[in-house]
């Protein structure tokens, strides 16, 4: 195929609003790197730029996402790519094009072409667009964004249209997440107090090592997607937790949407409710849900309880969304909360500073899975330590499995010594856990230990 040009490109726009069009295309393709547009063949460039001008027109600042896909062919829409063509246009914000890419993956669809030019609009009073430009007019335009996908096959019309109400929520809740962190992040400053009103049985230590967690949290090292803040009462001898109203935000804003819970029950249990109550201050968790926001993987949790003067639990807040890469990347003895516990397992093991035990017990700590070590308890990852220990001297298969203690999920952690890791051999796993367990595996990670 000929290398398209914007100059060749627009001579193929002629009849009504040409002018508009081809001022627009110009705009519309500045912000696009040239090397992504220029093997795309010359009608398809101009489709795609009436498309998003009329789209832009229609739809109002502030409003919902205008999406619109279709498979073009040439009788109807003058050229035809063989593919279906995704059109969105929505106020610029963060996570727009990974959330999109995210919800397109998960209908296994393969991408072939995608261009996201930011545009900045320029409005009237009215809301009515004036002008459109490349590039930002403080104080004048707001930033618009485009995006413009091409699937690498045909999706029947009924596929398009699940496709389409699936990118609608997710972008809702891209909307929601953005237009609440702020206030989900000023909520995360104000937790101190929870923390340091716990009672006298929980340590100094370990209400400090909360505070600076939540400090490391604050400090954009986790992804806020969503609150809720909940009254704990006891009545008749029976404990009861309610949403607090209108406390829910950002993805939890429809209040109505279970946390704790499973897809199979309604409200927690007696027993989950008294379970609830006896954790400690902060807790870690995996919630119910996948990340509609980001990235496509299940949702992290942050609960703190809330005490009164006499240290009775009377509320609990929840914060859900998305540890960042740093938290995985970074070393176990960097961040607080998890440093507390290694350090406390390391103690409680009592190997000599210069040993070989001592530094291998370290070292399987360091490359733990930080989701394992934020949710476990101390007890679990001391057990679960020093049983991998164990496996240096003698390698072989071993589980360690860990219940979601509101019976969510079952986390299993395999060991397999590296010569004989392979994907089959994971599968086979995969299928026995599911058999013996009654699940579906709905998530899973390989890390290999090169030490």
């Amino acid at each position: 195929m000929a290398k398209s040009s914007l100059t060749q490109t627009q001579k193929h726009i002629s009849g009504k609003n040409s002018a508009a069009y081809k001022a627009f295309l110009k705009t519309f393709y500045s912000n696009v790197p040239k090397e992504d547009y220029e093997m795309i063949a010359p009608e398809n460039l101009v489709y795609t730029a009436k498309r998003h001008l009329d789209m832009s027109e229609k739809r109002k600042v502030g409003k919902a996402p205008a999406i619109h896909i279709t498979t073009p062919t040439r009788k109807k829409d003058g050229w035809d790519a063989g593919r279906t063509v995704i059109d969105i246009v929505n106020d610029d914000m963060a996570f727009l094009v990974d959330s999109v890419v995210a919800e397109i993956i998960r209908h296994k669809y393969q991408i072939a072409v995608f261009i996201h030019p930011i545009l900045h609009i320029e409005c009237s009073k009215a809301g009515k667009i004036k002008d459109i430009h490349a590039k930002s007019k403080k104080g004048k335009t707001t930033a618009q964004s485009h995006i413009h996908v091409e699937l690498s096959r045909i999706i029947s019309n009924e596929q398009a249209k699940i496709l389409k109400k699936d990118l609608e929520n997710i972008l809702r809740d891209t909307r929601l997440a953005n237009h609440d962190w702020l206030i989900i992040k000023d909520k995360l400053k104000q937790t101190h107090d929870a923390i340091d009103s716990a009672p006298a049985k929980y340590s100094a230590a370990l209400k400090q090592e909360c505070k600076e967690f939540l400090d490391y949290l604050y400090d954009d090292n986790f992804t806020l997607l969503g609150y809720r803040e909940y009254t704990i009462s006891k009545t008749n001898g029976k404990i009861k937790g309610s949403i607090v109203k209108d406390s829910s935000l950002g993805v939890l804003s429809d209040e109505v949407q279970p946390v704790y819970i499973n897809e199979a029950q309604k409200s927690l249990s007696e027993k989950q409710q008294n379970l609830r109550i006896k954790q400690e201050p902060l807790t870690i968790s995996k919630v119910n849900k996948r990340s509609t926001v980001h990235r496509h993987v299940p949702l992290d949790a942050i609960s703190i309880k809330k005490y009164n003067k006499k240290g009775d639990i009377v509320g609990e807040v929840l914060f859900i969304g998305l540890f960042t890469s740093v938290t995985y990347s970074r070393s176990v003895t960097s961040i607080p909360y998890i440093r507390m516990k290694v350090q406390n397992v390391v103690k409680k093991s009592a190997f000599d500073g210069t040993s070989h035990n001592y530094k291998t017990i370290r070292h399987i700590l360091e490359k733990y899975p930080r989701d394992e070590i934020l949710q476990m308890s101390e007890d679990l990852l001391f057990e679960h330590a020093n049983s991998i220990l164990r496996l240096q001297e003698k390698p072989q298969i071993a589980l360690y499995t860990r219940p979601d203690p509101f019976g969510r999920y079952i986390s299993c952690l395999v060991y397999i010594p590296r010569d004989r890791f392979e994907t089959k051999l994971r599968l086979k796993f995969q299928n026995i856990l599911e058999e013996n367990l009654g699940g579906v595996c709905s998530n899973h990670k390989v890390i290999q230990d090169d030490s």
